[in-house]
């Protein structure tokens, strides 16, 4: 029998954006560039496991935290407000906002309305399922952005087969820059550049070519 060949988990650190369509930012971008390749096999249907409290707190110390609000606060309601708070002294805000805590409770305890749970009705494995929601939070992606036009491509050219002009060594006056050719940034304003400035380096040298064409 075949030995189930074993998926490597690929992990990030950053700011993650949770937009009306999906999720961004930072952390999201670097991702999706530096597995681009692996994301393109997968026809970018992969898990995502989120930590949102990024590394600050264990799953154990969560459970103590909550086991204290029971204790303290039994009739208030657990949607209410998240009270694992910002390790920082100088921030002390809540660790999530309210509509993400909610999300991770209701995901947690396969709720369909969570809101009028209290912290007198969690048992101990309610506690266990909400503080490991927070720290690996899973999100099944279907799929990548539909802003198609604005979507970073795996592959191209290799830079190899270019002069320092963009120009193919194997097809003289053929010249590919940008997206065409084999390069990936961090995010959009690297890839910007790239386009940028190998298309001047390929301009430039199209007029050395015409000048000395009318020249001749």
């Amino acid at each position: 029998q075949k030995k189930k060949k074993k998926t490597k988990a690929n992990v990030e650190n950053g700011p993650i954006l949770i937009t009306h369509t999906g999720l961004s930012g930072p952390a999201i971008l670097k991702m999706s560039s530096q597995f681009a390749f692996e994301f393109h096999e997968l026809k970018y249907k992969i898990r995502l496991e989120i930590d949102w409290t990024g590394g600050l707190c264990h799953e154990h110390d969560i459970v103590k935290k909550f086991k204290e609000q029971k204790k303290l606060h039994p009739d208030r309601r657990v949607t209410k407000f998240c009270p694992i708070v910002d390790p920082d002294p100088e921030n002390g805000k809540m660790l999530l906002p309210r509509r993400l805590w909610a999300r991770v409770v209701t995901d947690a305890l396969n709720a369909e309305e969570s809101d009028s749970i209290l912290w007198s009705q969690l048992t101990n494995a309610d506690m266990r399922d909400i503080a490991l929601n927070m720290v690996s939070f899973q999100v099944d992606t279907c799929g990548k952005s539909t802003h198609k036009d604005e979507f970073v491509t795996a592959g191209g050219v290799d830079l190899k087969q270019l002069t320092k002009h963009f120009e193919t060594k194997t097809v003289p006056n053929l010249f590919c820059i940008g997206e065409c050719t084999n390069v990936d940034g961090v995010t959009g304003g690297f890839n910007f550049t790239a386009c940028w400035s190998s298309g001047w380096h390929a301009a430039n040298r199209i007029v050395e070519l015409l000048t000395a064409a009318n020249n001749g």
